[in-house]
Formats: C-alpha cells, structure tokens, sequence
C-alpha cells in the first residue's frame, strides 16, 4: 500500500513536527516548494490544490476567505486548529490535537481526503466541499459523541467521490 503525503505549509514546518509525524512510519510530509514560501494565500492555493497531497495548515480563515481559488476537486486542506481556546496555536499544541485525533481515529491515514476542508480541534472535526465556488458544510462531529468516527469516514468517503 502507498503511504498518503501530505503538503504542509509555512506554519507547520517545523521541524519538529515532521520529525514525530514521520517517526510514526504512517505518512510523509512534504514541505513547500521554494517558489510557494511566502506567497500569498491564492497563489499557495493554486499550487497546491494542482497536486495530489492535502494540504496541512494551522490558517483557518484559508478556506473561507479564499474558496474562490479552491477547485470542487482539490487534494483536500486539513485545518489543525485550537478554536475556541484563546491561546495561539504552537506547532506543540498542534501536535497535541493531532494525537488526539490520530488515536481516536486511528484510520486517519487510510481515508482519502480528497475534495474535503476538514477542521480538526481538540473538541472535534468539521467537514466542508467547495460547490460552485462556495463551502458547503457537511457535518461537525465532536469527540464525545458515539460513532463520530463512522460518520466521518462516511462524509469523507462520499466528498472523495465527487
């Protein structure tokens, strides 16, 4: 089996980060591509929805303030996010959401992302998919709710094919 890449941005470079994402043996990660560092969110959107990887970033307001450079058929952008706490996110509270989701979800690197814009909290994951240039929300599942796994991967699987 192929292992899934993801396309991470400026945010999510560190290196760190990559470090104990790749020690867990389940993906790889790609940095940014010496053209697309600094570049402004469009031109980043439009490079990195032409390729094949999901997109990882901490920006939240990506996907809403720029959908318009978002195609209906994209790799998919994964948002980490500590909304609503108030702190601003560090690459190791970051890192601490992810485990989270990653033990909960333990199929995380199975799924396809494709065509989705996932939120993924400490509390829970939302799911959208850009039609006719706008996003569409699909669900929200918190964490504390019975089957939010099954349901997710349903949301997922039905975004992927779109």
């Amino acid at each position: 089996r192929l292992m899934i890449a993801f396309q991470l941005d400026q945010c999510l470079e560190s290196k760190r980060f990559v470090r104990n994402c790749t020690a867990e043996g389940l993906c790889q990660l790609f940095r940014l591509p010496p053209p697309l560092r600094g570049a402004e969110d469009p031109r980043l959107l439009a490079g990195v929805m032409a390729g094949a990887n999901p997109l990882v970033t901490f920006d939240r307001a990506l996907a809403h303030d720029h959908t318009a450079h978002i195609p209906a058929s994209n790799p998919g952008i994964i948002v980490i996010s500590n909304y609503p706490a108030p702190q601003t996110l560090t690459v190791s509270i970051a890192q601490k959401v992810l485990a989270k989701f990653k033990s909960a979800f333990q199929d995380w690197h199975q799924v396809s992302w494709r065509n989705s814009v996932v939120e993924i909290t400490s509390l829970g994951v939302e799911v959208w998919h850009v039609a006719s240039g706008k996003l569409v929300r699909d669900a929200y599942f918190a964490f504390d709710t019975a089957d939010w796994q099954a349901r997710l991967r349903t949301v997922l699987r039905a975004n992927a094919q779109t």
